[in-house]
């Protein structure tokens, strides 16, 4: 949990829960005063990148001393080609105007999950996929077996390992909600040679480039 912004009256935390279908944003109003808080409204003022799959805010009627109140929403990402990002304000009637501004980021990976499928699946996927993007990336002696390597882009880019053979591997995630991307990789020379195929040539390039910041980080 972030603490967004705040003052002696007023604490707004946030929080995302990464769920198998969806981005949830929590957001949690706290009132820190020993008075009651009324007529408090959250509103998301611009959003960048990204789409609101339920209210753009809410308004609570009153928010008891020492109290909080939760309000959540499901994020979609619209362009990859950066981190989204949500900004608005949160203002309350409390002797004097309360307005308070804030600002959360949201990054390309929060919103790529796991594809499970079988390698007869992946196949049939494949060759129905026409989009492409092929780079090989150098690998230090430190960065082991092709296994090594799958297990690591694994955690960080969310990926389903589908298959290893030899010194091929076969992998696949999608972005939410149901666009899917394929990976071939293998090890040759001293080179990860990867090969990407996805209905949307934005995932291509985020998820190249994701790969190529976690072998740079291996």
């Amino acid at each position: 949990m972030v603490e967004l912004c705040g003052n002696e009256t007023l604490l707004l935390y946030f929080c995302k829960v990464w769920k198998e279908d969806s981005l949830l944003v929590f957001l949690f109003i706290a009132n820190q005063s020993t008075s009651l808080l009324k007529d408090v409204t959250l509103e998301f003022e611009h959003v960048e990148r990204l789409k609101i799959l339920e209210s753009h805010g809410c308004h609570f009627e009153a928010i008891e001393a020492q109290s909080i109140e939760i309000f959540q929403t499901g994020v979609e990402m619209e362009d990859l080609a950066a981190s989204g990002v949500i900004s608005g304000s949160i203002r309350c009637l409390f002797e004097l105007n309360v307005h308070l501004r804030f600002s959360v980021t949201l990054a390309p990976l929060d919103f790529i999950r796991p594809m499970k499928m079988t390698t007869d699946e992946f196949g049939k996927l494949w060759l129905a996929l026409s989009n492409e993007v092929k780079q090989n990336l150098k690998m230090a002696p430190s960065q082991g077996s092709l296994s090594t390597v799958l297990n690591i882009l694994q955690q960080k880019l969310k990926l389903h390992v589908v298959d290893i053979i030899g010194n091929e591997g076969i992998a696949s995630c999608r972005l939410l909600p149901s666009v899917p991307c394929l990976l071939h990789c293998r090890i040759h020379a001293g080179l990860l040679a990867l090969w990407l195929r996805s209905p949307c040539p934005a995932l291509l390039d985020c998820l190249l480039y994701q790969c190529q910041k976690a072998m740079e980080e291996l």
